[in-house]
């Protein structure tokens, strides 16, 4: 998972798990993530075509390409290889559709993650990653003053606080007099 900073805000729910996967799904509806989506040109080397090379190429640059492009398709032949010998392959992502659903989504876009609240999939105790942790209150009096946040001072507080990557944590925020959880 890449590092990347976002915040959102969702309706408050005392079940914090149900705020979560309500939020999630939200984004997912209106494609708030990023999506990796290899260049066609990317997907003809995985299947073995040759890369075009401008001629205008310094030659160190063209075989450092034509190189990296061999080991691409090396590992597609070697992932096709495993899949005739009964190994379990993944197959190639059909790119020019948006996946149904988040778990397809996650799965097409694998260690590059989306960039979103998409990749925290669940409400933990303790920070781990791929997990929303609810802010303790030390914590929350340390960089807010109290322990329910007011106003829109939390970004800039949060981000100087620094949370560690692949880690979300979740706080509830009082905006126009009605909860809110930030994540």
């Amino acid at each position: 998972m890449g590092s990347t900073t976002w915040d959102y805000f969702t309706r408050y729910d005392a079940d914090a798990a149900a705020a979560l996967r309500r939020l999630r799904r939200q984004v997912f509806r209106e494609g708030r993530y990023e999506r990796f989506v290899p260049s066609q040109e990317d997907l003809e080397v995985f299947q073995g075509k040759p890369r075009r090379i401008d001629p205008g190429v310094p030659s160190g640059e063209r075989a450092r390409i034509q190189h990296e492009d061999g080991m691409i398709h090396l590992a597609a032949q070697i992932q096709n290889m495993l899949g005739e010998w009964g190994g379990e392959t993944d197959p190639v992502p059909d790119y020019s559709k948006k996946p149904r659903t988040i778990k397809a989504l996650l799965e097409e876009q694998g260690e590059s993650g989306t960039h979103s609240i998409l990749d925290i999939e669940r409400v933990a105790t303790e920070p781990q990653s791929g997990a929303v942790t609810p802010m303790p209150a030390e914590r929350l009096r340390k960089i807010f003053g109290t322990d329910i946040e007011t106003g829109h001072r939390h970004k800039k507080r949060i981000r100087k606080n620094q949370i560690p990557i692949g880690n979300a944590v979740g706080a509830v925020v009082t905006h126009a007099h009605r909860q809110v959880e930030a994540v």
